[in-house]
């Protein structure tokens, strides 16, 4: 059953990160979201741009779609598929 209430927006900095290490926050963060968060704050920072590839690679099943956000090079949003929902 889908939980009730307002839609919400969270963030996850994977600055600093290695590569891996960033693919295992990613995936733990997006395993644990509750049903209500609709909007993902990925900062990956701009640097090399490996963070940036890996976050626009990334598959996970809750992930309906990817932005990049405009007028910052370093944060994507990922748009959330709510669970129960068809």
């Amino acid at each position: 059953m889908a939980q009730k209430g307002k839609s919400k927006t969270v963030r996850i900095d994977l600055h600093g990160m290695l590569r891996l290490d960033a693919e295992c926050a990613l995936k733990s963060f997006l395993d644990n979201l509750p049903n209500n968060v609709h909007t993902v704050e990925v900062i990956h920072g701009v640097g090399s741009g490996i963070l940036k590839q890996l976050v626009f690679e990334f598959y996970h099943c809750r992930i309906q779609d990817r932005v990049q956000c405009i007028g910052n090079a370093g944060q994507t949003n990922f748009y959330i598929q709510q669970l129960g929902m068809e």
